[in-house]
């Protein structure tokens, strides 16, 4: 297996740093056309993808952004539907939460909104999902509130949500899914199953045709399960982190009842920030940032592998790693002094089946929060729905940065 990463197709942007600028994600477009970014400073991007990423000899275009969006309030969430395509301008869009205020659907075009719609919250007052996820056909947008989904059907506009997904039965009941969902997620596989994380320390699967249960896990390490997603291969394994976590765990998707992760892959963030990783369009690969400014490459067939392997009679977790992350660890490489908000995989890659090679583009947008703290201030973190001492958060006085790069496995 060689292990690389190909230079003459990087491509780097910087952001002029301020006190208050960081980013704090990043997405392709389904169709790879664009990388939309959120940051700190309340503001939407999109930048075009460059012809240089491709090929090193093509000229690299323009590195400002091709759409600037900035809000008066936080960004919660944004999502793109899947079946966007730039050369279909009517599929161009993508979806906006931002603190109480309707949940929008813009044009990535012109920056204009195609749709609003309205989630409420308890007595009546508008509110915003911290979470957004389209259903695998694009008809549906999922909303993650605290403690339910609300359900938009985005031909449908207006002050009510299609309906709600309740993910516990009261506000004080002991059982079901608590606290305020912090990502969803969907899979093409399982159309009718709607992932949802928990920053009470939990994951759930749901069932969207009755709007019920099918499996809830909680205990997870770390202070908030911050990301969840099926495997992009087939769904077999749904993939876990959680904010001040140094981990990303992996749980049979097909075995949910006895709450155990197969295996863990190793991954430096004890930290508040969100720290998100993605994976390569054909499921081999997971890549994650980390709070150390590395971007980390997982093989995942051969972290499956092992784990099937290694695992005792016990049934204990195989510690991946201890025992094989000299194979199942690709590549670390340190692109930052800043941590690494998101690192995602593009959704075109090239197989050789001369060479045997496989090459995948990547992205990964760098930045983060730094605190002053003193006893018994109070301050509530707009990714968290947790209090921590604090009296200010300021940046770094280092430009954000957005990194594009290539690998070949």
């Amino acid at each position: 297996m060689q292990k690389r990463w190909g230079t003459e197709a990087h491509y780097h942007i910087t952001t002029p740093g301020t006190d208050e600028f960081y980013f704090s994600a990043g997405q392709w477009s389904p169709d790879g056309t664009c990388l939309l970014t959120l940051d700190s400073s309340r503001t939407v991007r999109l930048f075009n993808t460059p012809a240089s990423l491709f090929d090193a000899a093509a000229d690299p275009g323009p590195r400002d952004a091709a759409l600037v969006l900035t809000r008066a309030d936080p960004i919660y969430a944004a999502a793109w539907p899947p079946g966007m395509r730039s050369a279909d301008p009517e599929s161009c869009v993508f979806a906006l939460a931002t603190r109480d205020h309707p949940l929008l659907l813009i044009d990535a075009y012109t920056g204009l909104v195609r749709g609003k719609y309205t989630a409420l919250a308890d007595g009546d007052m508008t509110t915003a999902p911290h979470s957004l996820a389209f259903s695998p056909d694009g008809t549906t947008l999922y909303g993650g509130m605290e403690n339910k989904i609300a359900v938009f059907d985005i031909n449908i506009q207006g002050n009510n949500p299609l309906s709600y997904l309740n993910t516990t039965p009261t506000r004080k009941s002991m059982y079901g899914q608590k606290g305020l969902l912090s990502h969803l997620s969907t899979s093409p596989f399982h159309p009718t199953l709607l992932l949802a994380s928990s920053y009470s320390k939990s994951f759930a699967v749901y069932d969207t045709t009755c709007g019920e249960s099918v499996a809830l896990i909680s205990g997870i390490p770390g202070t908030g399960v911050t990301q969840a997603e099926f495997s992009a291969a087939d769904a077999s394994l749904i993939l876990v982190a959680s904010r001040r976590s140094n981990v990303i765990q992996a749980y049979d998707a097909r075995n949910l009842a006895d709450g155990a992760p197969l295996f863990e892959l190793p991954r430096p963030g004890n930290t508040n920030q969100r720290i998100a990783f993605s994976q390569s369009p054909d499921g081999k690969l997971l890549v994650t940032g980390d709070s150390n400014g590395n971007v980390l490459v997982y093989d995942l067939v051969e972290a499956s592998r092992s784990s099937a392997s290694s695992k005792g009679n016990d049934g204990n977790m195989t510690d991946i790693g201890d025992t094989t992350t000299n194979t199942v660890l690709i590549n670390a490489t340190k692109i930052s002094d800043e941590a690494v908000a998101s690192a995602v995989v593009h959704p075109y890659y090239y197989p050789d089946s001369e060479s045997g090679k496989t090459t995948y583009w990547m992205a990964a947008v760098t930045g983060e929060r730094r605190q002053l703290s003193i006893p018994g201030s109070n301050y509530q973190d707009s990714d968290s729905d947790m209090e921590t001492d604090h009296v200010e958060t300021r940046g770094t006085g280092v430009s954000a940065e957005i990194n594009m790069f290539q690998i070949t496995k």
